[in-house]
């Protein structure tokens, strides 16, 4: 008892003098003084002092003063409508009143932020590549489920496709134009230092959709996005940098009290466009049409389906698109805490979405969590440490040709009832029925870690050392039922499992010079990296649930089971940086990297990757007058070169390969082994030399900042999947033949038009134009080189021209197509020989435009993407508008050839392909299904408003903001079909380098109404 009593009284006087401590230690006083960039008192910015309860507005003056305050570090937050957040930690004094000057920043304002750039950080004042940066205010303007998505408009130069309107579907990016063929065009992406798993192949082409890595990755917990453009900023990653480097950064936490974030979304979708079809009767009478105008007598004894005119007739009008879609609704909600102290600092986070388009069936749904953390050990040692696991399940239904939307934009014909025993439109074929009864399910586990130690032995040297686990679990998953089989329920699963390990080691020395003109600073570093992918297929007849879900793998005569080859590649690096500043306007920098790669041949396994760049800060210059700058207040010009690499391809595609899985292929009754591809010892990556040079500029105190650039982008070495010669017994063979040419121009405009203390409006224009040019493919024929949609690639000409016989007009006498053969001759016969180049998937120019207005505590948010120029090839168009067969009609075949003398679009209606001068429906691939791909949209508008509430006040919640959302509201484009922005599914990198404008049966882009509210606590 005695000893309980002793600790109580000990406890007792503890809280004492903690009590004391906040009674008498809350005499320290803050005052001072809130200035905007030209030095002028700015009215009614609110000062707050983090984590007590007391803030104020400033004065006439700009002036405030805070008084009781405790005394030691405290961290300052000041707001103004228009500029960006001021957060400094200040040493306040007991009992002294503590002076604080505070100048603010225009928000937008650029030309001195720190940008992130390979291995570490720098001021953009001393940038001479090309790097975009996106802040998580514009990340996370656009309701997207996934991080690609958010990317579109944002910077110029870098080209952002939406692929469908599918619940999970991934983004077709490209940076600065396509500079490969057969390899892989996408940019390396980097979250956090680790260059993570990002293969949009790993389920091919499954259901008429590929898969999108970066869906489980929750733009919530990003804090920032570079973009890497140009070789002096993409070379440090040497043979993954020619296509561009996305480098992601997530939330850490920060000096202050605990600040708790809500926000939460609600909204619903449907498609930006819908179909326009025939109806029964007119769908019957355009098929009787076209059995007349065939020569044929009275009345076809069945329809397709095997109904007669009048069982047809009687049937009705079934709308199989609204049969297939609905309103999707749409629901978010993330939470995270940040704070710390001196010594720890945390960001964490929770988030739960269920995104469901507006496709019956199909939803993601991902659940994530993230903790960061950052732990100072001693002054000059600090741990950090980083996490993410994201549980995903995407609930799929197939498109295009695979069923579902495909089936009901296709096949799928108005008289077919929902449940039609006449037809196979009871069972297999019904897209109704196969949303029923087939459950297919992609689930994925994700988990992105890393550890850094970073260590400052010496005031100028930190050294660094990281690790990280890259871990995704993939299982793609059916269970078909016997409704759908016609036999048993069936199993069917396909298991991806990726690993990826990453260590790299690096140190900077900074110092200046003597005397203080000369800034220097010194990088070098190196890394390893190993990936390892293990995969396998498993069906099983006659089972009750998903096989990943239950299955025990127990000895069934009916199950089969497949474990593909273990895939594995790795890379040794070593790299180093020089950065040089003379006078702080006179910028000299060079970097290096030495790849090594498991994946290129043994006589080209390591390859080196130089840049360097200069810039040049005119107006730090004497001859630049004071009355100079009070227009022009910087410019600085800035040019680069460099080389990068393309190591994008398959692991093992330096191997001789050989295969014995054709049963058909046997010698002396017994089957064989046999080769299929030679071995390519001289394989080697693309090399990509970029020249870039621009400027930077900033008008009336940087109220108006401009970014330019130039550049020419030469990739050799281009690696191309040519076909070898029959006789040889191979298929194909990859190798270095190829040579493509980017050329383009950037440019990058923020301006803040009114800034006041009651309305802001802020505008950002990027646009950029890039000429593609395939400059060679050795003796590989255009046929060789194919895509969807017939394009192809052809010497002097872009990557990915369609490759087309061209329509010339519908015969007024006989409303025959009349074509053009190659020499331009008109002919009714259509052939493989009159094919020309046509058209182009590449636009002549591409961006984005956003308009922010503030207005007392409202906000407005208009953001427009643009593209002007290239070409939509519609695939399906032949059908729709083409020999009648079992396919839907569109509404615009009214404009159709019926009689002589008719001047129309379309022509004569019928059954048989040689009326058109085919020997196959499939083969009428003429322009006139090619279309201009042009559009405007009104990518999304937001209004919002910031509840108020008085810093002289201690509440608990600290801002909220609720606001509407509206995401494609509006598309001005000249294309018939369904939607402009599209990209069809591709079964490997080369079909989505050259036909990433193809639409067949692509379900369209989501017009999104949402509700959100954001509160900080």
């Amino acid at each position: 008892m005695r000893i309980q009593k002793r600790v109580f009284n000990a406890l007792v006087l503890v809280l004492l003098l903690f009590a004391g401590n906040l009674v008498f230690g809350q005499n320290a006083t803050l005052e001072g003084k809130v200035l905007d960039e030209d030095g002028e008192a700015m009215v009614g910015a609110t000062v707050l002092v983090d984590g007590t309860g007391k803030g104020m507005y400033t004065d006439a003056d700009g002036k405030f003063k805070i008084s009781g305050l405790p005394a030691g570090e405290q961290v300052v937050v000041v707001r103004y409508v228009g500029y960006n957040d001021s957060r400094e930690v200040v040493e306040l004094s007991d009992g002294e009143s503590n002076n604080y000057k505070v100048k603010m920043r225009l928000e937008g304002k650029s030309l001195d932020d720190v940008v992130i750039v390979g291995y570490g950080v720098e001021r953009k004042r001393d940038m001479t590549g090309s790097i975009s940066k996106i802040g998580t205010k514009e990340i996370n303007e656009i309701p997207a489920s996934s991080v690609d998505a958010a990317l579109q408009g944002r910077a110029a130069g870098v080209q952002v496709i939406q692929g469908s309107g599918a619940a999970g579907s991934g983004a077709l990016i490209r940076v600065r134009g396509v500079g490969s063929i057969s390899a892989g065009g996408d940019p390396l992406y980097v979250v956090d230092g680790i260059p993570i798993t990002q293969d949009p192949f790993i389920n091919g082409d499954r259901g008429g959709q590929n898969n999108n890595p970066l869906a489980a990755i929750n733009p919530q917990d990003i804090e920032s996005i570079e973009i890497l453009k140009d070789a002096a900023a993409a070379a440090i990653y040497g043979s993954r940098g020619a296509n561009g480097v996305v480098l992601i950064t997530t939330k850490r936490g920060r000096r202050g009290r605990p600040q708790v974030d809500f926000s939460a979304r609600v909204g619903g979708s449907r498609p930006t466009r819908l179909p326009e079809f025939v109806n029964t009767e007119e769908w019957v009478q355009l098929y009787l049409e076209a059995w007349e105008n065939d020569g044929n007598v009275g009345t076809p004894d069945f329809l397709p389906g095997g109904y007669t005119i009048d069982s047809a007739l009687a049937q009705g009008n079934t709308d199989w698109y609204d049969a297939t879609t609905q309103m999707g609704i749409k629901q978010e909600y993330s939470v995270s805490l940040r704070q710390g102290g001196k010594k720890l600092q945390t960001f964490a986070s929770l988030s739960a979405m269920d995104n469901e388009s507006y496709i019956i069936g199909n939803s993601y749904r991902r659940y994530t969590g993230r903790l960061n953390l950052d732990y100072n050990i001693l002054k000059n040692l600090k741990a950090s440490a980083s996490s993410s696991l994201a549980f995903g399940r995407n609930n799929r239904a197939s498109q295009a040709w695979a069923g579902s939307i495909g089936t009901a934009m296709s096949t799928a014909l108005p008289y077919y009832g929902l449940e039609d025993p006449n037809t196979n439109f009871g069972g297999p074929g019904n897209p109704v029925t196969q949303r029923t009864f087939v459950d297919w399910r992609s689930v994925e586990t994700r988990s992105i870690n890393t550890v850094q130690l970073q260590y400052q032995p010496l005031k100028n040297l930190t050294i660094n050392a990281n690790g990280s686990y890259d871990f995704m679990d993939l299982n793609d998953s059916f269970l078909e039922d016997s409704v759908w089989t016609n036999f048993l329920t069936i199993g069917k699963n396909w298991m991806t499992r990726v690993q990826n390990w990453n260590t790299n080691a690096f140190a900077r020395y900074d110092f200046t010079m003597l005397p203080e003109r000369h800034n220097l600073s010194f990088m070098a570093g190196g890394e390893a990296q190993m990936s390892e992918t293990q995969s396998s297929y498993m069906e099983v007849s006659d089972v009750t649930s998903h096989l990943y879900l239950d299955w025990e793998g127990t000895d069934r005569s009916d199950t089969i089971n497949t474990t593909n080859p273990r895939d594995a590649f790795s890379f040794i690096s070593t790299f180093g940086r020089v950065n040089y500043v003379l006078d702080d306007k006179y910028v000299f920098k060079a970097s290096v990297r030495v790849d090594g790669s498991s994946k290129f041949g043994r006589n080209n396994r390591y390859g080196v990757f130089p840049a360097v760049g200069t810039g040049w800060i005119m107006s730090e210059e004497n001859f630049w007058s004071e009355r100079m700058k009070t227009v022009v207040n910087y410019f600085k010009l800035k040019a680069s070169f460099g080389v990068t690499g393309n190591a994008d391809i398959g692991s093992f595609q330096r191997f001789g390969t050989f295969s014995g899985r054709d049963n058909n292929i046997q010698y002396n009754n017994d089957s064989i082994i046999f080769p299929i591809r030679l071995e390519n010892p001289d394989l080697s990556w693309e090399t990509t030399t970029t020249i870039d040079a621009g400027f930077e500029v900033g008008f009336l105190n940087d109220r108006i900042t401009a970014e330019f650039a130039v550049y020419n982008k030469e990739s050799r070495d281009v690696l191309l999947d040519t076909r070898v010669q029959t006789s040889t017994g191979f298929a194909t063979f990859l190798q270095n033949v190829g040579q493509v040419r980017n050329r383009g121009i950037e440019l990058g405009i923020t301006s803040n038009n009114i800034t006041t203390s009651k309305f802001s409006w802020r505008t950002t224009l990027n646009i950029a134009h890039n000429s593609n040019k395939v400059i060679d493919v050795g003796t590989t024929p255009p046929d060789a080189l194919a895509g969807s949609g017939d394009t192809r690639v052809v010497e002097g000409e872009p990557v990915g021209v369609n490759f087309l016989v061209r329509f010339s007009h519908i015969d007024p006498v006989n409303g025959r197509p009349v074509y053009l053969d190659a020499d331009g001759n008109e002919t009714f016969d259509w052939s493989t020989d009159h094919r020309v180049i046509a058209g182009n998937v590449q636009p002549l120019f591409q961006g984005g435009l956003r308009n922010e207005f503030e207005f007392n505590n409202f906000d407005v948010v208009m953001f427009w993407t643009f593209s002007y120029g290239g070409k939509i090839y519609d695939d399906a168009a032949k059908r729709y508008n083409g020999v009648v067969v079992d396919w839907n009609m569109r509404r615009d075949m009214i404009d159709r050839w019926t009689q002589p003398g008719d001047e129309a679009a379309y022509p004569i209606l019928t059954l048989d392909p040689a009326t058109y001068g085919l020997d196959n429906f499939w083969n009428y691939n003429t322009t006139q299904w090619l279309y201009d791909a042009s559009y405007a949209r009104l990518k999304t508008m937001s209004i919002g408003y910031t509840v108020p509430f008085n810093p002289e006040k201690k509440n608990f919640v600290q801002r909220m903001r609720v606001y509407a959302m509206g995401t494609n509201l509006l598309t001005f484009t000249n294309y018939p079909g369904l939607d402009p922005e599209v990209v069809r599914d591709h079964n490997g990198p080369q079909g989505r380098n050259i036909s990433p404008n193809v639409s067949y049966l692509t379900a369209p882009q989501e017009r999104i109404v949402s509700l959100g509210v954001d509160v900080s606590f």
